[in-house]
């Protein structure tokens, strides 16, 4: 395909300077900013992933289905390396992870950084089919807890 035909009917450089301006502001663009609340949700994205500075954490995106906020996401993450005290970090990240309340045949346990990236993908992976009700405070050091786990109908 050739792409070039846009490249003539759009301001490109313009265009280059919105995406930035929304990148460098969290990416929002023209959405109304989720309040705190309760949402219904599923995961979009689970994973392991390399903070800017390179360091493991464990990143969850969740889509909203239903009401005001209905196709906006939110967003949790935990960095599982590098800060004051990592063992309490993965352990709240493996207490988070539990309470997705993923049906696989293996303990949610650390192991090493390698494993627990595999255990993730495997909840990943499990959980795609559920829905969530979830308490979302953007502003909490936790900012997704999950109320209530649906199966889909």
């Amino acid at each position: 395909m050739d792409f070039s035909k846009f490249d003539q009917q759009v301001d490109t450089k313009k265009l280059a300077q919105e995406a930035e301006e929304i990148k460098k502001n969290g990416g929002i663009g023209d959405y109304p900013e989720v309040e705190k609340g309760n949402y219904i949700c599923k995961v979009e994205k689970l994973e392991v992933r390399e903070t800017k500075d390179g360091r493991p954490m464990l990143s969850a995106m969740f889509r909203i289905v239903e009401g005001k906020h209905k196709k906006q996401c939110l967003f949790f993450n935990r960095v599982l390396y590098g800060t004051q005290n990592d063992a309490n970090m993965i352990a709240g990240a493996l207490t988070w992870l539990d309470s997705l309340q993923p049906d696989i045949d293996q303990l949610i346990v650390f192991e090493s950084y390698s494993r627990f990236n595999e255990l993730v993908m495997d909840i990943a992976e499990d959980v795609s089919g559920l829905t969530y009700e979830v308490a979302y405070d953007p502003k909490a050091f936790n900012s997704i807890s999950i109320e209530d786990v649906f199966e889909e109908e």
